[in-house]
């Protein structure tokens, strides 16, 4: 009878927990950010810290709370099971929102749209056919390495643990093409060699929206973000990071086709 009780207690208290107030009582939130992802994120051996368009949004959103943002460089596969287990609070890392996570965690409101493609050499990816037989790297834990192997079950995948090992495949000739979205890829363009052999697939694999990752069941938090993230975009401060990591003087120039909505 004490074993049950005990039980329902435990169980009562998870049903209870509310992070949202957990962070504002910290004074802190701990956010997972990648360290290896331009432009959304990158170490600056300069300053010695992580800069790029997911870090301004996390910092957005630790402003808007009202707290102090701790960041915390995560891998990819690493992503779900820290929030799970609480080492971090959110996920602002180049994160997807795709039916089969949305069973694991939460999501806020999109803040970044892109196309998924595949980089190789030229003329290798001109349609959805060429998929068929060839070896494409990708990211364990990503969305890719969840929704390729039913979508695309004639493409031997590589998992690989994050894109500087994507780079190191592709240059070694160990794969055919390297799968991630558009801006990341562009961003690789440099590392290879020679840079003008290599281009984007013709066709998109996928399109996603990128979201903020929260555990299941904390509306408090989720509606805290969506706030957050409304209000960047109605101040404008949403648009003018856009500007400097995708506008058009910048090194990944791609439209705005997007707005942060409810």
């Amino acid at each position: 009878m004490r074993l049950i009780s005990f039980l329902m207690l435990l169980m009562l208290g998870t049903a209870l927990a509310d992070d949202l107030a957990d962070i504002k009582q910290h004074g802190s939130i701990r956010i997972g950010v990648k360290d290896s992802s331009p432009p959304f994120s990158q170490y600056d051996p300069a300053t010695k810290t992580v800069t790029g368009y997911d870090i301004e949004f996390a910092m957005g959103i630790a402003k808007r709370l009202g707290v102090k943002p701790v960041l915390h460089t995560i891998e990819s596969s690493d992503r779900i099971p820290m929030l799970n287990n609480k080492t971090i609070d959110i996920i602002v890392a180049d994160f997807s929102k795709t039916p089969e996570r949305t069973k694991q965690v939460d999501f806020s409101v999109g803040y970044y749209i892109a196309e998924e493609r595949v980089l190789g050499k030229i003329g290798r990816f001109k349609a959805e056919e060429d998929m068929k037989g060839a070896v494409v790297g990708i990211t364990n834990g990503s969305s890719l390495a969840t929704g390729m192997p039913k979508d695309f079950p004639d493409t031997k995948l590589v998992l690989v643990s994050d894109k500087p090992d994507l780079v190191k495949q592709l240059n070694a000739g160990l794969v055919d093409g390297i799968a991630s979205s558009t801006p990341v890829l562009n961003s690789l363009i440099s590392q290879l060699q020679p840079t003008n052999a290599y281009e984007l697939s013709s066709f998109p694999l996928y399109v996603k929206a990128s979201a903020v990752g929260i555990r299941l069941g904390q509306k408090n938090l989720v509606n805290a973000v969506n706030d957050a993230l409304i209000d960047m975009e109605k101040s404008g401060e949403a648009v003018r990071i856009y500007e400097r990591w995708f506008g058009a003087n910048s090194k990944n120039p791609m439209p705005r086709i997007f707005k942060i909505q409810p």
